[in-house]
């Protein structure tokens, strides 16, 4: 059984004396210790043997240094099942320490198995496929600084062609063993592990977490500049005489960004781009958003990390198009306050925002109005000067978060936003609230709950700084296993739910393996996973597509590559899958899968709904990473 390679400390101990350099400094050593009386007589001695040999010397030094950094790789080992061969495998994976290389930053990773079974990449582990209709990798592999709540994407080189859209896109990733074609790439028996190399954006903090489809998150990956450890390229390693070592050259360099360009690409292709690649190279580094709405009221609320959002409903608000408020208005307005609790500071902006029936102007006038009859309200239940600056305004229909077509796209944009800078420490609300009937099958935890689709089990729920991982296995039930155990839509024409439980025609992109709508529920808030904005690369089909539909992708910090319809009398079979939530203050929580509310469609809804099988897990125990813990 093959032991897995401890890849990075052999890199950053790399460079070592040669023999003759450990003979020279043990020769200089003696000399020291034999004529120690006589100082002159030894500094000259050691300056002639620099003079003699400065490269030795020189290397001797450079190797000390190196030596004394030893950075150890981040390790997962999971077990997967393999589809094929109808059977478990395990997978071991050294992930990291990044390299800080100019502009960029290269994740280093190693893959193996123990098990006696041949597994393919990009078939078995990462799914050879688009990511929100974006080409921007093969692997599903993203990178999370939780400190800057950013989340990186792989770098792509785009470059013209001849042919197609004239655009060829290349992820800038490569792989590092026997073989020629990545998409073959194997590990098993009769095979060694696997190096793999990504380039993303340089990143801003020492350590970042690495979110890898199927395996989960790798934690805490250190983040190392590359002089600091001076580990060879490629070309370094392959120069080496020893001829075991260079025979295992592929475990102790690390590619530059060219060596990966030129491996990855033909050599006309390289040729063509040699001199200009740099600028055709793009990377993206995204700010991260945390979506909740409150179960007892319609407030919702939107985080990034410096600006908070809450949505008020128009309907619930106010009368019928009118400025005047509901009876019903002050418990919203109650929900809203605990959620401005522990501001300090900044400026509190009120904005109106109306349908597009009706014209511009009175729109405008309603808008206002509207904000202001909030500020006011406010004012009478709650002390605001917490808040150094407070504005009114209204918008009219000039900002929709969905389409006007339909009465439910339009109640969705009859809205206030409340936008103000978050507190310091988010505000514990320590209301308990009794959960309604769950929309489905319900089990509690550590119990599996049963759809037709498979078996659900909420493996554990981790706090990693302010992310909140969880871990789902998904296991055949009666011999069918399918995605539909984790999603809320179909995969035809008719999409039930989108991004942050409802479903825009302008939140476009997504696929139909991906999990958007699993959402955490702790006190009277239903959390949904942290999302962003993903910008598509330039002049991609993901571009065009939002030009057509004036849209935007909305990307979920979640699994988004799920094992389609599978059925076997296998019962063993099963798939995993990673959410990642805000962190929550509690000890325990719950985990629901829940019906969509289907506010735009097209197509025959009942038969989409009827592909929906919800369900909810209670009593999940919350853990904590050990690095949060000591912190």
């Amino acid at each position: 059984m093959k032991r897995l390679l401890i890849v990075l400390i052999g890199i950053f101990g790399l460079a070592a004396c040669d023999e003759e350099t450990n003979e020279n400094a043990e020769k200089l050593d003696e000399t020291k210790h034999q004529e120690e009386a006589v100082e002159t007589n030894e500094a000259e001695e050691s300056r002639q043997a620099e003079t003699d040999n400065p490269e030795d010397i020189s290397d001797s030094n450079e190797t000390n240094d190196a030596e004394s950094v030893e950075i150890a790789p981040v390790i997962i080992e999971e077990t997967l099942w393999h589809f094929d061969e109808g059977e478990a495998y395990d997978v071991q994976a050294e992930v990291g320490p990044i390299i800080q290389d100019g502009e960029y930053a290269i994740l280093p990773m190693v893959l193996d198995t123990t098990s006696d079974i041949e597994v393919q990449f990009r078939k078995n582990i990462f799914n050879n496929g688009f990511v929100s209709e974006d080409p921007s990798s093969g692997f599903d592999i993203r990178l999370i600084d939780a400190e800057q709540m950013t989340v990186s994407h792989m770098g792509v080189l785009s470059y013209d062609k001849d042919w197609g859209d004239g655009q060829s896109r290349k992820p800038l990733e490569t792989f590092l063993r026997e073989g020629s074609l990545n998409n073959r790439m194997r590990m098993g028996p009769d095979h060694e592990p696997v190096r793999y190399f990504a380039i993303f954006q340089k990143t801003e903090s020492d350590s970042v977490h690495v979110l890898l489809q199927s395996l989960g998150l790798a934690e805490d990956v250190p983040v190392v500049d590359r002089e600091d450890v001076n580990p060879p390229n490629l070309a370094e390693a392959e120069q080496t005489e020893d001829t075991a070592e260079r025979d295992n050259r592929h475990t102790l360099g690390v590619p530059t960004l060219e060596e990966i360009v030129q491996r990855e690409l033909t050599s006309s292709a390289f040729e063509e781009v040699k001199d200009s690649y740099p600028e055709q190279i793009v990377t993206r580094v995204i700010p991260l958003e945390t979506y909740r709405e409150s179960m007892e009221t319609a407030v919702s609320r939107i985080d990034t990390i410096e600006h908070s959002t809450l949505i008020l409903s128009g309907d619930v608000l106010f009368e019928f198009d009118s400025a005047d408020l509901t009876d019903d208005a002050n418990e919203e307005f109650e929900g809203a306050i605990i959620e401005l609790e522990g501001v300090e500071g900044g400026e509190l902006e009120i904005v109106g925002h109306t349908d597009n029936e009706g014209s511009d102007d009175y729109n405008q006038n309603l808008s206002e109005d509207r904000a202001k009859a909030v500020q006011d309200r406010l004012k009478e239940l709650t002390d605001l000067d917490a808040f150094d600056d407070i504005s009114v305004e209204g918008k009219s229909f000039h900002e929709p978060i969905t389409d006007n077509d339909t009465e439910a796209g339009r109640s969705q944009n009859r809205r206030v936003e409340l936008h103000f800078t978050p507190p310091a420490e988010e505000i514990v609300i320590e209301q308990e609230l009794d959960l309604s009937e769950a929309p489905g099958a319900e089990a509690k935890h550590p119990d599996a709950v049963e759809v037709e689709a498979g078996k659900v089990e909420v493996l554990s729920l981790t706090q990693v700084d302010s992310l909140l991982v969880g871990r789902i296995r998904v296991q055949a039930n009666e011999g069918e296993l399918d995605r539909n155990a984790l999603r809320t839509y179909g995969s035809g024409a008719t999409s039930l739910a989108g991004a942050r439980g409802m479903h825009f025609q302008e939140s476009i992109g997504y696929l139909g393996s991906t999990v958007y709508n699993i959402t955490l529920l702790h006190g009277d808030q239903r959390y949904y996973p942290i999302d962003y904005y993903l910008t598509p690369l330039p002049e991609s089909h993901g571009e065009q597509q939002l030009e057509e539909e004036d849209g935007e992708y909305i990307v979920p910090l979640a699994e988004r590559f799920l094992q389609s319809s599978y059925n076997s009398d296998n019962d063993d079979a099963y798939f995993m899958a990673t959410v990642i939530w805000p962190a929550v203050d509690a000890d325990k929580a719950a985990v629901e899968l829940g019906l969509p509310s289907i506010n735009t469609t097209t197509g025959d809804i009942d038969t989409e709904v009827d592909k929906v099988q919800p369900w909810r897990i209670t009593n999940i125990p919350l853990e904590h990473s050990e690095q949060t813990v000591n912190e």
